[in-house]
């Protein structure tokens, strides 16, 4: 139906292929922030997300790919099928709230390693335009999972 729309509408469809991620990937991301939390806080009290949840995460707000893609790279985020998620790990956005899903950014794991050495405002004062890309993301978790 798409096809035909764009065609009587004179445009051109270009399908963007849905990203894949496999089981074993899920369960990956899901031991490494488990681990984070309990290198970082000593103990996973403050884990506010189950695997499903993380799962929601990593496919429809970070497509499988680090959050320092950018914008200009949003595009190329969406392309492919499938992703090595193999250097990747989720960190807490502000490490002052609990790990909940509208408050996890994908990153590579240097990239997570470096942004826990940072408090949010140091990140914000640095990173401006990174940083609004990321909390508008995170907003639609928020919105999605209906988070006050």
């Amino acid at each position: 139906a798409a096809h035909v729309l764009s065609q009587l509408a004179g445009l051109k469809l270009h399908p963007t292929p849905p990203v894949v991620l496999r089981d074993a990937q899920y369960e990956r991301l899901w031991n490494r922030l488990l681990d984070r939390e309990e290198e970082r806080f000593g103990s996973l009290d403050g884990l506010a997300c189950d695997k499903d949840e993380l799962a929601y995460a990593a496919l429809e707000l970070w497509k499988g790919a680090s959050a320092r893609m950018g914008s200009l790279k949003a595009a190329a985020r969406d392309k492919g099928t499938y992703r090595n998620t193999t250097n990747l790990t989720f960190t807490r956005w502000d490490a002052q709230k609990v790990a909940r899903v509208d408050n996890l950014v994908l990153l590579t794991v240097e990239e997570a390693d470096k942004h826990d050495q940072k408090s949010l405002h140091e990140v914000r004062q640095s990173e401006p335009q990174w940083s609004k890309e990321v909390e508008e993301v995170l907003q639609r978790a928020k919105q999605c999972y209906s988070f006050a």
